[in-house]
């Protein structure tokens, strides 16, 4: 997985590595792989995440200027995490856990300012199949995301619901990576024990979801995705 937080060393992977101190590509690199990750996937990242993964710049067609333009702007995505945590006084200094609500408050606009950016680089044919990507990749899970609740028309009940489930999952992923920093389970298994979370979450969504809705998930995922290993 060489592309592994070339994005998204934001929010909660920035509060995970300075809290454990563990990098990316070293001792961290299985809590990066399962969790942090994982996490944007799960409804933070979204289509910027991917664009972490060659396997899905090769299926846009990505030019070598536009690749240009997306590096530099993934380059500056955990300066300005930090940046804004500082404004907000949230520190990781003295042995202190920040909290990570505070941070999500924090995240959220963020990425969204991100994705705004990089939308510009794309063209309208390639954001499409971002999109397509990204809910062939997410599954049910595509409905924790405003941008998808409204495509699949769902009610306040729906969306509370599919919230709720959202927080507990996060707060399982959380419980993951806190025992992988204690050493209770090694930074290999976070990846496996998160995939896992991740398809008990996926199911639950899936109960909430009506049968029109899921069927509009299937026509929104486009033409195949081909997955490579290495990504």
């Amino acid at each position: 997985m060489k592309n592994l937080l070339k994005i998204m060393v934001v929010a909660v992977a920035i509060a995970s590595l300075a809290i454990a101190s563990a990098q990316p590509g070293g001792g961290g690199r299985g809590q990066g792989r399962g969790g942090m990750m994982g996490m944007m996937r799960g409804g933070q990242g979204g289509g910027v995440a991917l664009l972490a993964r060659e396997d899905v710049k090769d299926d846009l067609g990505l030019t070598s200027e536009q690749n240009s333009q997306i590096k530099a702007i993934q380059d500056g995505v955990r300066d300005k995490m930090m940046a804004k945590m500082q404004e907000a006084g949230i520190s990781f200094g003295g042995g202190q856990r920040p909290d990570m609500a505070e941070i999500q408050k924090i995240m959220t606009p963020v990425m969204k300012e991100i994705e705004a950016e990089i939308e510009k680089v794309l063209k309208p044919e390639q954001k499409k199949r971002l999109d397509e990507i990204d809910v062939q990749l997410s599954g049910n899970r595509i409905a924790q995301r405003e941008k998808f609740q409204k495509e699949l028309a769902m009610t306040p009940d729906q969306i509370a619901k599919v919230k709720k489930l959202s927080e507990t999952a996060q707060q399982a992923n959380q419980a993951v990576m806190e025992k992988a920093r204690n050493q209770e389970i090694e930074w290999t298994e976070v990846r496996t024990i998160n995939e896992k979370n991740n398809k008990a979450l996926d199911a639950e969504i899936g109960k909430v979801l009506t049968q029109a809705q899921k069927d509009k998930i299937k026509e929104m995922s486009g033409k195949p995705f081909v997955a490579k290993d290495d990504n």
